[in-house]
């Protein structure tokens, strides 16, 4: 069993998800200057999309059995 529990889960996957679109912002601040390049940029942000969809996907999996442990009121 492990320590964590689905509440946990859900809170770490809403940083990684935060922390992901700071990124997409990054990369968009890292085109616009000329750093990388359009090809470059698309390949990435392909990827970005891609875990972004992932993160959905694990936190809504998480988010309703989160509230499965809460005791009742």
């Amino acid at each position: 069993m492990s320590r964590t529990s689905n509440k946990e889960k859900v809170h770490f996957l809403d940083i990684a998800y935060a922390s992901m679109l700071e990124m997409d912002s990054q990369l968009d601040i890292s085109k616009d200057l000329g750093f990388i390049s359009e090809e470059q940029y698309k390949d990435i942000h392909n990827m970005v999309c891609t875990i972004g969809r992932q993160l959905n996907g694990l936190r809504q999996w998480a988010q309703p059995h989160s509230n499965t442990s809460a005791k009742p009121t």
